[in-house]
């Protein structure tokens, strides 16, 4: 009865290197105080001092807000664009293949790429400035990269440009494994 656990045993042991090593030795440097300047010189046990600094410390709590706003952010447009391309690529209608494949070229292009063609649209004499200028939507050039208000969004505007591919190719194929006499009692249902 061993014999099927010797199996597994090869990819725990390279689970526990790649997962639990790393996870288990940030944690033991966590309780301690390492010079980087001088790391020959090791590390000294400081118990929970570096729990109770970062907690204090305002810059922490800032960047936790980033963090969460970011990650809202980018969720929330990405699943709402994902499922509402997710619906209409689920319907029949001419020309279906071809935008299946159209909508994957976000997700296709490389992210270096995406990172310059949006910061050249979205410099302060960019495309996206003149284009709103001219509709009369804007009076002033927006500094969107540079300015602590519009910065965020932006940038969660292109990451979610970028991924929402991927999660509508999920969600769509969620939606095609549903079977289709299940859809047509639901219709009935209401």
């Amino acid at each position: 009865m061993l014999f099927p656990y010797l199996l597994l045993a090869p990819a725990m042991i390279v689970l526990a290197l790649i997962f639990f090593y790393p996870l288990g030795h940030s944690l033991w440097l966590s309780f301690h105080s390492l010079n980087l300047n001088r790391p020959w010189q090791g590390t000294v046990w400081v118990g929970l001092e570096n729990y109770q600094e970062i907690l204090t410390d305002p810059d922490f709590y800032a960047s936790l807000w980033r963090t969460a706003y970011w990650t809202v952010g980018s969720l929330v447009g990405e699943l709402a664009l994902a499922l509402a391309a997710a619906l209409v690529l689920n319907q029949t209608f001419p020309g279906r293949a071809i935008a299946r494949a159209v909508i994957l070229i976000p997700w296709a292009v490389p992210t270096v790429l995406v990172a310059i063609v949006f910061s050249t649209m979205f410099n302060t004499q960019g495309i996206v400035n003149e284009l709103l200028f001219k509709a009369g939507l804007i009076d002033d050039y927006i500094p969107w990269l540079s300015s602590t208000s519009w910065a965020m969004p932006t940038l969660i505007f292109a990451h979610v440009w970028k991924s929402f591919p991927f999660l509508t190719i999920m969600l769509l194929a969620g939606l095609q494994s549903i079977p289709k006499n299940a859809l047509e009692e639901a219709a009935m249902d209401g």
